[in-house]
């Protein structure tokens, strides 16, 4: 058995819509090419999870499960997560579970067409547009007038006109700060909804975030059309976890910020950071998840650009820093070792 070839047939055959089905998501819904289900990974409750079958991705909005693996978030990728398998192995469930035969043997016109299809791949990624974009018109059905949320974290607006933030009166978003989100090229690539409250129960109930349906947060960094300039003139790229991080580090006067969109990174913002620095200083949330999720960012930077720390107080964000304190860690920040050295127990907890 050629696993390459089994696999790509794999790929050509599997109904992911059956596939989730088969594997127990629930509450599936299909529209415009995208599956939305509850996410069957971590066993949500509603529809959290979407797949893309176009692209052949899935993204859980809630958990972000997959996203830390470091492999493709595809049907591979889903069983291996779902039913504990490696991959052989869920290249050899996901060929019984659409009829093909595992061990047949392959001939030279099979090896053939397959390299033929991977090349055709590699030029379609290199020719085309990886992030379908969206029709800048979009923005026109939001409202320029801001919540009193909002208003009360950012008194100066000119901010919030650089980054396009719009309000939703109404409609799937309604009641919710939209940040338009672009890719280093400025294209528009997905929008974000933030409930315009702190109130925990309205979070919990409503979701914190809704996301157009394509856009998936780990193919972008965050504000990265507005930094790449800072970023060229300093030397230096600053990676924190969410947009209104970014927002608030420019009125604060450090504008060579970009943000994760969540405490972990993906492999194609990997690419981003070393496309554009070999410097990053780590700004992410001064409590658990943000201390192990920039720990985690760190192994996986650190073979690429030197990494440093901002040491961000408990309790904290970049958001919610003053000026001043704030450009005292970044231009004091921490060592790796130092970091590690200070917050040892969060780093390694389970919580």
């Amino acid at each position: 058995m050629d696993l390459r070839i089994l696999k790509e047939k794999v790929k050509e055959a599997v109904d992911p819509v059956r596939l989730l089905e088969h594997i127990g998501a629930t509450n599936v819904n299909i529209e415009n090419d995208v599956v939305r289900c509850a996410c069957p990974i971590h066993k949500g409750r509603k529809q959290n999870f979407s797949f893309d079958i176009q692209k052949g991705i899935f993204s859980c909005f809630s958990r972000h499960c997959g996203e830390e693996v470091g492999l493709p978030r595809d049907v591979f990728l889903l069983v291996m997560l779902v039913k504990n398998m490696n991959f052989p192995q869920s290249v050899e469930y996901l060929a019984k579970f659409s009829g093909i035969d595992s061990n047949v043997e392959y001939t030279k016109q099979d090896d053939d067409e397959y390299k033929i299809k991977q090349w055709l791949r590699t030029q379609k990624k290199l020719d085309g547009d990886d992030i379908p974009s969206l029709d800048e018109s979009i923005l026109n059905m939001f409202s320029r007038e801001y919540p009193p949320y909002l208003l009360n974290r950012y008194s100066d607006t000119s901010i919030l006109n650089l980054f396009e933030v719009r309000y939703a009166t109404s409609g799937h978003f309604a009641n919710r700060i939209i940040v338009p989100i672009r890719d280093e090229d400025g294209r528009l690539v997905g929008l974000s909804g933030r409930l315009a409250t702190d109130n925990k129960f309205e979070l919990r109930r409503k979701h914190k975030y809704l996301h157009t349906a394509n856009f998936s947060s780990g193919a972008v960094l965050y504000g990265l059309n507005h930094a790449k300039t800072f970023i060229e003139r300093d030397g230096i790229m600053v990676l924190s976890e969410g947009f209104f991080d970014v927002m608030s580090s420019f009125q604060k006067g450090i504008c060579n910020i970009c943000a994760t969109m969540g405490a972990t990174i993906l492999p194609e913002q990997i690419n981003l950071v070393i496309k554009h620095t070999s410097t990053v200083y780590l700004a992410y949330d001064g409590d658990i998840a943000g201390r192990k999720g920039a720990w985690k960012i760190y192994k996986r930077l650190r073979d690429y650009c030197d990494v440093l720390f901002l040491d961000i107080p408990k309790g904290e964000d970049v958001d919610s820093l003053d000026v001043e304190t704030y450009w005292d860690l970044y231009l004091s920040p921490m060592k790796a070792y130092e970091f590690e050295k200070k917050y040892h127990k969060e780093i390694i907890s389970k919580n």
